[in-house]
């Protein structure tokens, strides 16, 4: 099995390094290593081109600054690899246990691989919690997952089958800022069948307290996911009953979160863009919407995210 990582870098001239030399602990012939330098300004150029002269297995594309998921659907369409991983430009991984991983499932075909995470926090490593601690490693279909998954995006979190994402056109969503990992891995979840969950660590997460999504205007962020959910429950029509039953309850609670955690009169405005769509969360459709969000959020089935939502 191939596996491809993909990594979009911008101005990451300190972290770049790093991030590469722990990939490179990989063999050669098992990884190519596709980086997407968004226009940096500066030295990272600099740091790829000088890896990718000594390494056969690094593949480096410039391109002037569009985003990071301008820069990921680049590495997409130039990836050739079985599996893709998206890797962020200020990350480690762990190299042997990602290894062993290819080693266990090199004959096997899942549509896509699920495994653990640390954070370094303050140079400190702590077990992430982003799956449910009771899951035991092995083979599950796509409707299990709905049951564990837990509304988080980590794409780094997952390899993703390339044949599906090439067949089905699968693209990040260029114009958002926020959510877009969210985004993609729900679509791509629309159209997957079995998968596999390991208790390997396998990434090694910095959390940056200046990082963007933690500086970002909060109604900004808001707005932005109101937005991805609208258009991808508009999508998931096209999708089969359960994988649409799974989205349309995601991105409810999704609406419903933004609403609850917005002021009063920009909850409104939520609501009233969500109402404009003809998409309504059931748990606002009368007065006291913060109320109401709040006491909806409270009753949900926390592992089968049941439907809020009801699309007109």
């Amino acid at each position: 099995m191939f596996l491809s990582i993909i990594i979009a870098a911008y101005n990451a001239a300190d972290t770049i390094t790093d991030t590469l030399n722990s990939i490179l602990q990989i063999p050669e012939e098992k990884v190519e290593i596709v980086v997407v330098n968004d226009g940096s300004t500066n030295a990272t150029d600099s740091i790829l081109q000088t890896f990718n002269e000594k390494y056969s297995n690094i593949h480096c594309i410039n391109q002037v600054n569009k985003g990071v998921s301008a820069a990921r659907n680049i590495g997409m369409r130039a990836s050739k690899g079985d599996y893709i991983w998206f890797i962020d430009a200020d990350d480690t991984i762990n190299a042997h246990n990602a290894q062993m991983l290819l080693e266990e499932i090199n004959k096997q075909t899942y549509d896509f691989i699920w495994f653990k995470n640390v954070n370094i926090i303050n140079g400190k490593l702590e077990l992430a919690h982003n799956m449910p601690q009771y899951i035991n490693e092995g083979e599950y279909n796509i409707n299990q997952w709905h049951k564990f998954y837990q509304g988080a995006g980590m794409l780094w979190q997952y390899w993703l089958k390339r044949e599906i994402i090439i067949k089905e056109q699968i693209k990040f969503v260029e114009w958002a800022k926020w959510f877009e990992d969210a985004d993609f891995l729900l679509k791509f979840s629309a159209h997957c069948q079995n998968i596999y969950i390991s208790s390997k660590v396998l990434y090694q997460y910095t959390l940056n307290p200046k990082g963007a999504m933690r500086n970002s205007l909060l109604e900004d962020r808001h707005k932005c996911s109101v937005k991805l959910s609208i258009s991808l429950l508009k999508e998931c029509k096209n999708y089969n009953l359960s994988a649409r039953n799974f989205i349309e309850g995601i991105l409810s609670i999704s609406i419903a979160w933004c609403i609850r955690e917005a002021n009063d009169s920009y909850a409104r405005s939520l609501y009233l863009t969500c109402k404009n769509a003809h998409i309504l969360p059931l748990a606002v459709s009368g007065g006291g919407i913060k109320q109401k969000i709040q006491i909806s959020i409270l009753n949900v089935n926390y592992y089968l995210y049941r439907i809020l939502c009801k699309i007109i």
